[in-house]
């Protein structure tokens, strides 16, 4: 007691050993509670029993060694019902991860297997696929070879027009040089004429009325003389030759004439070689005759026979035609330049024969309303930022199933002039072109008059759209806005944009505006009879757009072999081939000729005035007039006869 006292941790911190052990019937039980409440055991009685009995020897037998390590080494070691519950309680958990890792493991493995079957079966998919493209590629190959064959012939085609730019090219200098040396004499002739000129105005100066009465006696004889055509032997043009190039053209103008003139003598020097060449009392030199007769005999015989069938037949045509025979005649130095063609038709009594038009009347103060429009356009430009691409213009072209020429190669004089065609030149239909600034050509849209859509097969690139007169409409143009605009580039973000229309009564109807609204575009109505001005499709690129239908239609007609109706009659194009031909004339037309269209028209010009200056150049058009100027406007514009609505 007395100790305890000294040391009372001995009381507090021991305490007696209670612990009984527990049987093996107790171990048994517990460990038997402890495998039921594992979920999913997955294994048989048999194994759960050997499990419960494996735990109790485990308990059991440390038990044991626990008394051989206190006989032997003295220290005390502890079993306790708690260290067998810890001993099932760690077997258990266990027991669970090892599950878990099995689980996992074996869907991995699953996860794994179906992979590969699929990717079996998708090797097996991609191996029947490559099957059935071999023939494909190998098609592929051939079109390739026969598309490298063809850029050699084209290139050998390029060299050999190389070649004669080159030829031309020489004989242009030496007429540049030519040209200067009759420049050089004429300023010599001007220097000998200054002084006589001093003279007679010195003399004009003294003259009185006497002079003047009697020069007026011998004027008519005098107007008479000089009126008279005279024929000139080849040794008077030798002599005059002789002294313009002592004195000069003027002088032996003045000396021998007039006449002969100034002109008649510069002619007279540039055929010197030939004059010499001739007798001397010939009175005219005879131009050689044609090069390639008998290929200009059959030219003349397929004109003819074109326009007695009434076939247009244009210059164009004649050159096709010619290279075609001179192929078939081996002429290999024929190049069908225009310049042949103008002789040959002169040589042959053909001319061009066309029908007269009435330009466009502008309306009443139209400056100040093309101002107005300018203003108009370049304010929303500024407010909204728009990008070049996303400013756009939409026109309606009526054309005809017919587009036939009012010009056409024919004997001069005559008084008939027919054109043959299928009788469809009034069956007309609508063609919906549009375009950005940027030079973007998209799709056109085909308005056909009839009520139900065609079931011919329409190009891919083109929309089709029927109406009951064949033109547009709000359910025409909520079409186009869906099918065309919006997927243009950047149609399907919704960018702003600015798009310039004529003042046509369904360009302008509120629904059509809600439409415009929904894709974010706002457009601007161009006054009523300004098109020509303001509309970049109507100033130039309509017409070459029309020249190539018109080229299109030409070919056709003049191929033959048309289907016929049962009297005999040439059937229409078809809406596939007239498809075909929109498509192909609006992809033939250069996308700097509608960039150019914009500038002109003043809507995509630099905001800093740098490109004002292109509004007053000479247009594309004019040079297209010039280039394609056997061919003629297809079918005037009616969508500009409607009053200034203004501007939206």
């Amino acid at each position: 007691r007395a100790r305890l006292r000294q040391f009372p941790s001995l009381v507090n911190c021991c305490t007696i050993d209670w612990f009984n052990q527990w049987p093996p019937e107790a171990l048994q039980s517990v460990a038997s509670s402890f495998f039921q409440d594992i979920p999913d055991p997955e294994a048989t009685p048999e194994v759960i029993e050997g499990m419960i009995q494996m735990c109790v020897e485990i308990h059991q037998s440390v038990a044991q060694k626990c008394k051989v390590y206190l006989a032997e080494l003295g220290r005390h070691n502890y079993v306790t019902p708690k260290s067998y519950l810890e001993l099932l309680s760690i077997f258990t958990t266990l027991i669970g991860k090892k599950k878990q890792e099995l689980k996992v493991a074996k869907t991995r493995m699953k996860s794994g297997l179906d992979k590969l079957l699929r990717t079996a079966e998708d090797v097996a998919k991609m191996q029947e696929e490559l099957e059935l493209a071999r023939p494909l590629l190998a098609e592929a190959a051939k079109d390739t070879l026969v598309t490298m064959e063809q850029i050699e012939v084209d290139t050998a085609v390029a060299e050999e027009t190389r070649n004669d730019v080159q030829a031309e090219e020489m004989k242009a200098k030496v007429k540049a040089q030519t040209a200067q040396a009759i420049a050089d004499d004429a300023q010599k002739d001007l220097a000998e004429a200054l002084p006589a000129l001093d003279a007679a105005l010195a003399s004009l100066r003294n003259l009185n009325k006497n002079d003047v009465t009697e020069n007026n006696t011998n004027s008519l004889t005098v107007q008479m003389s000089k009126q008279k055509r005279l024929a000139y032997k080849i040794q008077f043009k030798l002599e005059v030759v002789k002294y313009a190039k002592e004195h000069g053209n003027r002088a032996a103008e003045r000396h021998f004439g007039p006449p002969p003139t100034e002109k008649m003598i510069r002619e007279w020097r540039k055929q010197e070689d030939q004059l010499t060449k001739l007798g001397k009392n010939k009175h005219n030199l005879r131009k050689p005759t044609a090069k390639w007769s008998e290929l200009e005999v059959e030219v003349k015989e397929w004109i003819t026979s074109h326009r007695q069938n009434g076939i247009s037949v244009s210059t164009k045509m004649i050159i096709n035609e010619a290279k075609r025979i001179a192929v078939e005649k081996g002429i290999q130095d024929f190049t069908g330049s225009p310049s042949w063609c103008y002789r040959f038709m002169k040589r042959s009594g053909f001319s061009m024969r066309t029908k007269t038009r009435i330009a466009q009347k502008m309306p009443k103060e139209y400056e100040s309303k093309i101002l107005a429009f300018h203003k108009f356009v370049i304010d929303a430009r500024k407010k909204n930022n728009f990008e070049i691409s996303q400013i756009g213009n939409m026109d309606e072209v009526p054309l005809t199933f017919d587009v036939p020429s009012n010009r056409t190669v024919d004997s001069k004089g005559a008084k008939s002039i027919t054109i043959k065609t299928s009788g469809h030149e009034k069956t007309h239909y609508t063609v919906v072109l549009s375009c950005c600034a940027d030079g973007t050509k998209l799709p056109p849209m085909l308005i056909f008059k009839r009520k139900t859509l065609p079931k011919e097969k329409i190009p891919r690139g083109v929309v089709v759209h029927i109406h009951d007169k064949g033109w547009m409409d709000e359910n025409g143009m909520r079409l186009w806005i869906d099918k065309v605009w919006s997927k243009r580039p950047g149609g399907l973000l919704k960018k702003s944009s600015l798009l310039v229309l004529d003042q046509f009564r369904a360009h302008i109807t509120e629904t059509t505006k809600k439409n415009f609204k929904k894709v974010k575009t706002q457009i601007a109505v161009i006054p009523g009879g300004l098109t020509s001005q303001l509309q970049p499709l109507d100033v130039a690129i309509n017409k070459p757009f029309k020249v190539l239908m018109r080229e299109e239609w030409n070919t056709w007609m003049a191929a033959g072999n048309h289907d016929l109706t049962p009297t005999g009659r040439i059937k229409r194009p078809t809406i596939t081939q007239v498809c075909e031909w929109v498509k192909r004339s609006w992809d033939s037309v250069k996308e700097d000729i509608v960039v150019k269209s914009f500038k002109k028209c003043g809507i995509s010009n630099a905001l800093d005035g740098t490109e004002d200056d292109v509004i007053f150049e000479t247009s594309e058009e004019e040079s297209v007039d010039n280039a394609c100027e056997d061919l003629s406007i297809l079918i005037s514009d009616s969508s500009e006869e409607e009053e200034f609505l203004g501007f939206e």
